[in-house]
């Protein structure tokens, strides 16, 4: 019983690990060090999902999928991230919505997506993100740059399809959004080219 114990400090000890990586890989995206650490951690979540009780690792999720998605472990990244939001729709459907939370984790599905070339498949991803952003109105103040984003995103999938005439509305609606802020209402003038 207690190698048991042992094993599953052992298993949650790498599992903080692999989680802290993923958080430095995303703060430090040029550093070589960060990735290696990253690259260094076990990370398939059919593994995981054996090793560590389902609540943590839903927890987990969302900065180990972004994390991988950073460094360019795009395979692995989409299953943590579809485990993201599996956890943000669950929690929602337990009376607990975090509908920003759940627009963050569908949309780097979507962004997944696109970087694996499956700009079909990662279309309505960023449909369902943006509803999701857009529907915190009621909660809470809507972080209008990450909305724009979302929306920047689909009008890019449209363009890349040569659908020009869909993609138009949506770029424009990205730079209106922008132009709106995060939620503090704060504009970031330089990534919109003001």
């Amino acid at each position: 019983r207690r190698v048991a114990v042992d094993e599953g400090r052992l298993h949650q000890g790498r599992f903080d690990d692999l989680i802290e990586a993923a958080s430095q890989r995303c703060e430090h995206p040029d550093d070589a060090k960060a990735s290696a650490r990253l690259r260094a951690c076990t990370t398939d979540l059919a593994f995981w999902e054996k090793a560590i009780p389902e609540g943590v690792l839903s927890a987990g999720a969302f900065p180990i999928g972004r994390g991988l998605s950073h460094d360019g472990q795009l395979e692995q990244a989409l299953p943590w991230l579809l485990r993201a939001v599996a956890a943000q729709e669950e929690a929602g459907a337990a009376g607990h919505p975090d509908s920003q939370g759940l627009g963050r984790a569908l949309h780097w599905v979507g962004d997944c997506l696109v970087r694996l070339d499956q700009i079909d498949e990662a279309v309505p991803w960023f449909e369902r993100a943006i509803a999701a952003k857009r529907g915190v109105e009621h909660q809470e103040r809507i972080d209008h740059e990450s909305l724009g984003v979302s929306l920047h995103q689909l009008g890019f999938c449209y363009y890349r399809r040569e659908r020009f005439e869909e993609a138009l509305p949506w770029f424009e609606h990205a730079v209106e959004a922008a132009e709106k802020g995060g939620v503090e209402g704060r504009v970031d003038h330089h990534s919109h080219g003001q």
